[in-house]
C-alpha cells in the first residue's frame, strides 16, 4: 500500500512538471538566462538574425544600447571577425540598374533604403564598421544609417559641399578597442568630407584660385570642424575611400591620383597612382601592412600594388611596390582585352610577389601601349574590397561576383551577375576585434 501511495505521488509530480513545462514560454525566462542561451549560438549571422525577427524584446536582447551582448558574442566565438553580409551599390552610369543591396550570406534579408529615403534611391558614399553614408533627402544633407540598429543621423553638409562640382565622404568609427569600447554600433563616429570648387563667395577676395576643401563632422559635438584647404581643382571618382595611417584616401582625377587628408595634421595632398588607366578600373584599400593598397585587373592577373603613406606620402622617394599578383584561369574566367586603352607607368620594384601558377608572367612588368597582357579586361573588374576578409570582389560578366582572397587566391562566388560598377561591402553583425582605431584631432 505504501509503495502504491509513493508511486501515485511521484506520478502526480511528473504530471505537474509536464504541465508546467508545457506552459513555460520564452517570456518566462529572465533576460540574463536568455543571453546565456543566445551566446551559445553559432557565429553565422543567420542564427542571430532569426532571433531578432522573433519579437522586439528578443531584438532588444541582441542589439542593446551599449553593445554588451554583441561584444560578448564575439568573445564567445573566439573573436572571429564579423561576416561579410553583402554589399551596397549605386547604379552604373551606363546599362541596366542594379540592386541597392545584395546579400552574400545565408539568412540576410534585403536591406532596403531607410524609411527617410523611400521616395528615391539614396546615393551611397561610404560603408564602414556597420554604418553607411548616404545622400540625405535634401540636397544639402548627408545621412548616416546603421542597418542593424536602424539608427539614422541626418547631417547638414558644410556650406558649398553639394554646390561644388566634385565631392566625397568617408565615415570613421571612434570606438577604442583598447579601452574596452569596441562596439561600433554604439560608439561615436566622424564623417570626413572633401570637395573641390571655386572659393565661397564670402572668401573670394582673399582666395582667388580654386581650392580643395576638407572638413570633419563629429557625432559627439554634432558640429563641423574648420575648413582645411589646398590649392587646386580635382574631380572625385565616387569610389570607396581607404583609411590608412591616420589618413583618408580618395581616388580622384579618373583614378590618376589619390587625395589624402591626414586626420591629425589636417594636411591635404595628392599622390600619383602607379597606373593612369581611368574609368574606375582599380580600387583603394588598406593592407595588413598598414600601407595603401591599389588593386585591379591587368590582362590575366589581379595586380595588387601598395605603398607607404605615413608621413609625407607625396614625396618622390616613396614608390609603389607590387604586393601580390593573382593569376586568373582563362578557362574559368574568360578574358577579353579592352581596346584603345593607354597606360602610363614605369617599371616598379617588387616585394613579396606571388605569381600564383603564372608561368608566362613577365616579372619585369614593363608597361606599354601595345602590351595587351597588361590592360584591363572588358568582362573582368575589381569592384570592391572586403577589409575583414582581406579579399577583392571580382565582377565577371555573365558569371557573377567572386570574392578572391589576396593571400591564398581562394575564390568563392558570392552573388549572381548584375551591372555592378563599384560596390561598398557591408560586414557587421557582431563587433570584430583588433580593428584599427583612428581619431580626429
Amino acid at each position: 500500500m505504501a509503495e502504491q501511495i509513493v508511486a501515485r505521488v511521484d506520478g502526480e509530480q511528473e504530471k505537474q512538471e509536464r504541465v508546467q513545462s508545457a506552459d513555460l514560454q520564452l517570456t518566462d525566462l529572465s533576460a540574463d538566462i536568455m543571453r546565456c542561451v543566445l551566446l551559445r549560438l553559432p557565429s553565422e549571422p543567420v542564427h542571430l538574425a532569426a532571433v531578432t525577427a522573433v519579437s522586439k524584446n528578443m531584438r532588444g536582447l541582441v542589439i542593446d544600447d551599449n553593445g554588451e551582448f554583441l561584444r560578448a558574442f564575439r568573445a564567445a566565438n573566439n573573436g572571429v571577425p564579423p561576416p561579410f553580409l553583402g554589399f551596397f551599390a549605386n547604379n552604373a552610369v551606363r546599362g541596366p540598374r542594379c540592386p541597392f543591396f545584395t546579400a552574400t550570406a545565408a539568412g540576410v534579408v534585403d536591406l532596403s533604403p531607410p524609411p527617410s529615403a523611400v521616395e528615391r534611391r539614396p546615393f551611397v558614399y561610404d560603408c564602414r564598421h556597420g554604418r553607411v553614408v548616404l545622400h540625405g533627402l535634401e540636397e544639402n544633407q548627408l545621412q548616416v544609417w546603421d542597418p542593424l540598429t536602424r539608427r539614422q543621423d541626418i547631417i547638414s553638409a558644410p556650406m558649398a559641399y553639394f554646390t561644388s562640382e566634385a565631392y566625397g565622404a568617408s565615415i570613421i568609427c571612434g570606438c577604442d578597442a583598447g579601452a574596452g569600447l569596441e562596439d561600433c554600433h554604439s560608439a561615436p563616429y566622424h564623417v570626413v568630407v572633401a570637395f573641390s570648387d571655386q572659393p565661397p563667395y564670402w572668401r573670394r577676395d582673399a582666395l582667388s584660385d580654386e581650392n580643395v576643401y576638407a572638413s570633419v563632422w563629429s557625432s559627439e559635438t554634432r558640429e563641423w570642424s574648420d575648413l582645411y584647404t589646398m590649392k587646386g581643382n580635382i574631380s572625385f571618382d565616387y569610389m570607396p575611400s581607404a583609411i590608412v595611417a591616420d589618413a583618408v584616401h580618395w581616388l580622384v582625377g579618373d583614378s590618376s591620383e589619390v587625395l589624402q587628408f591626414h586626420l591629425k595634421t589636417h594636411q591635404l595632398q595628392l599622390i600619383e597612382t602607379p597606373l593612369d588607366i581611368g574609368d574606375g578600373e582599380f580600387t583603394l584599400f588598406p593592407t595588413k601592412l598598414d600601407t595603401l593598397g591599389y588593386a585591379g585587373v591587368l590582362g590575366e592577373h589581379i595586380v595588387i600594388f601598395h605603398r607607404d603613406v605615413a608621413g609625407d606620402a607625396a614625396t618622390a622617394d616613396v614608390q609603389w611596390n607590387i604586393l601580390n599578383v593573382l593569376h586568373l584561369d582563362n578557362n574559368y574566367f574568360p578574358i577579353t582585352p579592352v581596346t584603345n586603352v593607354t597606360t602610363s607607368a614605369v617599371p616598379l620594384p617588387m616585394d613579396n610577389v606571388a605569381l600564383s601558377d603564372s608561368d608566362d608572367f613577365d616579372e619585369d612588368i614593363v608597361y606599354g601601349d601595345q602590351n595587351y597582357g597588361f590592360v584591363p579586361s572588358s568582362n573582368l573588374k575589381v569592384i570592391g574590397f572586403v577589409e575583414e576578409a582581406n579579399a577583392v570582389l571580382l565582377r565577371v560578366v555573365g558569371m557573377g561576383v567572386f570574392m578572391i582572397h589576396i593571400e591564398t587566391s581562394c575564390r568563392q562566388k558570392v552573388a549572381d551577375y548584375q551591372n555592378y560598377h563599384i560596390v561598398y561591402p557591408y560586414s557587421s553583425f557582431y563587433t570584430g576585434g583588433k580593428k584599427p582605431c583612428y581619431h580626429f584631432q
